[in-house]
């Protein structure tokens, strides 16, 4: 692994331990900072989409439907 899959790997890592705040505002930062570069915006859309399929949902639903 060369140092820029530790890196990567390293800030997912730290993502998915960050609390929910915390994680919607690093991701809005980084999207915003993204606008008008396509191939960073893109990134960064399968980067998150990837991390929230292992972070625990913000809204619960409560009672039954």
């Amino acid at each position: 692994m060369d140092d820029k899959d530790k890196i990567i790997t390293e800030f997912i890592t730290e993502m998915l331990k960050a609390a929910p705040d915390d994680y919607m505002e690093i991701k809005l930062i980084l999207m915003a900072h993204s606008a008008g570069k396509p191939a960073l915006v893109y990134f960064w859309q399968e980067a998150f989409k990837l991390m929230e399929l292992h972070r625990p949902r913000l809204i619960e639903m409560k009672g039954e439907l």
